[in-house]
Formats: structure tokens, C-alpha cells, sequence
């Protein structure tokens, strides 16, 4: 427990920007995992490192221990964390590029059908993202209300941040400004509501690409607050 609650302080410094400090504070849980002789434990600072990569905006690195924590809960036998790092790499192969390997994580965790919750709803999550990109309506409207039926049930609003962001470019790539307005205005709205400082940057940084398109200069501006506040 003491382990766990070292790497997820270090977590929220991250969270805040406090980079520096989340990298020095993660070092120090691992090599304390490490001497107590815990492989569990380090498999999930290894994890918690991964996210602080993640939230310095190093997609390789978070992709590379996510590979890594993988590995060490396949050796180990540690069922629920690999469970956690399949849907993990889903989104990190998706974000550094990899969409087919990213589709493979996506496919071993639906196929789960134990799999359920925030993990599931990540792998819905990603598979939506690559679906809009790729210009699949089909797919991503199937993807998102598997999706956002499981919001109903069990929570999830900052993979939400992707799937909108996701309906946003898909609209636009499709020529239905309208529809993409409609969007991008749900993730503005979204944000006012929870203030996020992660999740909704792709998306408000497309959003800024669309209203700048379309010389929508209020809805510009107001995407420019947004990221300036974050």
C-alpha cells in the first residue's frame, strides 16, 4: 500500500505540471519497490511512470514501459495488471502511431468479456479514435454507443474527452460543419464542467484548427482561453 501511495503522489505532481518533482518521486518508489523485493509492486510503478511520460507529453517512453510492465506481469503472473496494460497500450500505440498494434490491444480486450469498466471503456475508447481518423463512420458510431453506453453505468468522462474529439475530426474530415461544431462545442462545454487539464488538449487543440477554418473567431478565442488555462 505504501508503494502505491508513493507513485500515485508522484502521479499528481505530474498532473499538475510539477514534472521535475513527479520524475524525482517516481525514481525514488521504484528503487524502494526494487529493494523490498516486491515484483508486483514495481510492475505498478512501472506503470505510474508510464503515465507521468505520458503526461510530459513522451508517448515512446510511456509506450515503452507500458511494453515493459506488460512483460514483467506476464512473468510474474500478475492476471489483473496485464488485463490493465493491454488496455493501457491500446491507447499508447494509438498515440504514438502504431494503429494496427493498437487494434490488436483492442481486440484482446474486448474479447475479454471479464474485462469491464475503465478498461474496457479505453479500448472502446481507442478503437473509436482510429475509426473517426481512418474516416470508418460505421465503426466509430458502433464503437461510441457501445462506449457511452458504459458511461452510463459506470463513469468514465476523461476518455469521453476522446471519443468528442474523435466525433469532431470525423464530422469535419466528412465536410458536416455543423455536426463538428456540435461536437467540438460538447467538449468546450465538457471541460467548463470538469476542468480538465490533460484529456481535452488534442481535442481543443482540433477544435482550435476547426473554428480557425471557419473564421469562427468567438469559438477561437475561446478554444485559445482554454489551452492558456491549462
Amino acid at each position: 500500500m505504501r508503494i502505491e501511495i508513493m507513485a500515485t503522489r508522484a502521479l499528481g505532481q505530474a498532473m499538475v505540471g510539477n514534472t521535475e518533482k513527479a520524475f524525482a518521486w517516481i525514481d525514488e518508489t521504484l528503487n524502494y519497490a526494487i529493494q523490498q523485493e516486491l515484483p508486483e509492486q514495481v510492475t505498478y510503478v512501472y506503470r505510474r511512470m508510464a503515465n507521468i511520460h505520458e503526461y510530459s507529453g513522451n508517448f515512446q517512453a510511456y509506450l515503452d514501459l507500458e511494453l515493459k510492465a506488460l512483460d514483467r506481469c506476464r512473468t510474474d503472473e500478475h492476471g489483473d495488471l496485464e488485463q490493465a496494460c493491454l488496455s493501457c497500450l491500446s491507447y499508447a500505440f494509438f498515440r504514438c502511431g502504431h494503429w494496427k498494434r493498437s487494434q490488436e490491444m483492442v481486440r484482446l480486450v474486448l474479447d475479454e468479456l471479464n474485462i469491464q469498466g475503465e478498461l474496457r471503456l479505453i479500448a472502446l475508447g481507442t478503437r473509436s479514435a482510429i475509426a473517426a481518423f481512418r474516416g470508418e463512420k460505421r465503426t466509430f458510431d458502433s464503437s461510441r454507443k457501445q462506449f457511452e453506453d458504459l458511461v452510463r453505468i459506470c463513469g468514465g468522462a476523461y476518455m469521453h474527452f476522446h471519443v468528442i474529439w474523435s466525433a469532431g475530426i470525423l464530422a469535419d474530415l466528412e465536410g458536416d460543419s455543423k455536426t463538428a461544431d456540435q461536437e467540438f462545442s460538447e467538449l468546450i462545454e465538457l471541460w467548463r464542467d470538469t476542468e480538465d487539464r490533460h484529456d481535452v488538449v488534442p481535442g481543443m487543440v482540433s477544435a482550435c484548427s476547426f473554428y480557425a477554418d471557419c473564421n469562427q473567431s468567438n469559438r477561437l478565442a475561446e478554444c485559445i482561453d482554454i489551452l492558456n488555462t491549462i
